[in-house]
């Protein structure tokens, strides 16, 4: 029977062993799987030098308010069967302080198959010296998962990002393969430089808000907001798929000379594939729309035709293969024929570059309702009275010898 007993009181031990910690690492230190879950009861520092070792399997739990700050080296090798978890005691978000690089003296720290919950903020200040990565991990509901200033590019690969404030904030960052969703922000406050490569946004507030960012190959669906580009500085936006979002892209701010957004898909978001909030125009040629139906294009682009205070969005038309583009006639045509005043009061111009023989001119509503027809012939050049149109945005068809060009005006 006391055999029993010893037996039942070891494997009792055993289950709920755990280790307090707290306070200063003054020499190499490895956290044993055996001795977890650790529970950190006070502020822990790993001073300069010193190297905190975290194997495979453990559970490091903090105490609501208290930190884990990293003057030398931390490694948290996981694996994808013995993940490693830095949480909270509490299991609300911001309930602990996170982790905190502050060293000087070439640290380096790596983090791989681990997982982060319920921290304030996992920071690193601009004056720290040394390297660090993250692989594999996870970033589960905390306020500020990376939030990082530094000299040097930090990897991020392979990560997931969910349910946070802000997934990823600051700047020189390089990320890929990672997947962000349910977050207010995917990647947010950012700013030169970012670089976003092969990863997938969905279901956030905003997917990515911020500039300097270098974003390729991406995807970006079913968020509020997709891309919240708010400063026109070097911003590189290249073979994404940026669709289904109620926003596609906002731009508020546009500069020619440092800014690239060329190869992308940009379809089917709800309310504007665009949004535009600067007066500067801004070129999005070499862009599909998944659509050729010039009307529909120009109903989700919010531009100066719907607000007099902003600028203009140029665009290419493709097939619906997003391969081919528009026939290069039809284009020239578009491009060559001028509509002006727009907005207009009462009358509005229509001026060919050569005589046309047949010209329809046919204006829809936004709901596709016609609401004018009228026909030319012989002429480059129509008056066209419009008094009896109610104020608002329409669509102007115009038919040039059986070619069809469209246009937004604007009767004020």
């Amino acid at each position: 029977m006391r055999f029993y007993y010893l037996l039942i009181l070891l494997i009792s031990n055993f289950i709920f062993a755990q280790t307090n910690i707290g306070g200063g690492i003054y020499s190499d230190k490895i956290l044993k799987q055996s001795e977890s879950p650790y529970i950190v009861s006070s502020n822990l520092v790993i001073f300069p030098e010193i190297t905190l070792t975290v194997e495979p399997g453990v559970e490091i739990r903090f105490n609501d308010g208290i930190s884990l700050e990293i003057r030398g080296n931390l490694f948290a090798l996981g694996s994808a069967e013995n993940r490693i978890k830095f949480t909270g005691a509490t299991k609300t978000i911001g309930s602990w302080a996170g982790l905190n690089f502050q060293g000087v003296n070439n640290s380096k720290s790596g983090f791989d198959f681990c997982d982060f919950e319920y921290a304030t903020y996992n920071y690193l200040m601009s004056n720290y010296s040394g390297s660090l990565y993250f692989k594999n991990s996870k970033f589960y509901k905390n306020l500020r998962a990376i939030a990082m200033f530094t000299s040097f590019e930090v990897p991020i690969d392979n990560c997931i990002f969910d349910s946070n404030d802000y997934g990823i904030t600051s700047i020189n960052k390089k990320v890929s393969n990672c997947t962000f969703t349910n977050n207010k922000f995917g990647i947010g406050q950012t700013a030169y430089p970012i670089s976003i490569y092969n990863s997938t946004f969905s279901n956030n507030t905003v997917a990515i808000n911020g500039y300097g960012i270098t974003l390729d190959n991406s995807t970006i669906v079913n968020n509020s907001t997709g891309l919240d580009l708010v400063d026109s500085n070097m911003n590189y936006i290249t073979n994404c798929t940026i669709s289904n979002n109620t926003v596609g892209i906002s731009i508020a701010a546009f500069a020619a000379n440092n800014w690239q957004i060329k190869s992308n898909k940009i379809c089917n978001n709800l309310n504007y594939n665009v949004r535009l909030g600067t007066q500067n125009n801004v070129n999005l040629k070499e862009n599909c729309w998944c659509t050729k139906d010039k009307p529909t294009i120009d109903h989700l682009i919010y531009d100066g035709y719907d607000d007099t205070n902003l600028g203009l969005v140029s665009y290419d038309i493709y097939e619906d293969d997003c391969i081919t583009k528009l026939d290069s006639q039809e284009t020239e045509l578009q491009e060559k024929t001028e509509i002006y005043p727009n907005p207009f009061s009462s009358d509005i111009n229509i001026k060919l570059k050569n005589d046309a023989k047949k010209i329809t001119l046919s204006i829809f509503s936004l709901d596709g309702k016609q609401v004018s027809n009228m026909a030319f012939e012989k002429t480059s050049f129509i008056n066209s009275t419009l008094k009896n149109l109610s104020s608002g945005t329409y669509i102007l068809n115009i038919n040039i010898d059986g070619k069809n060009i469209s246009r937004k005006i604007v009767k004020k």
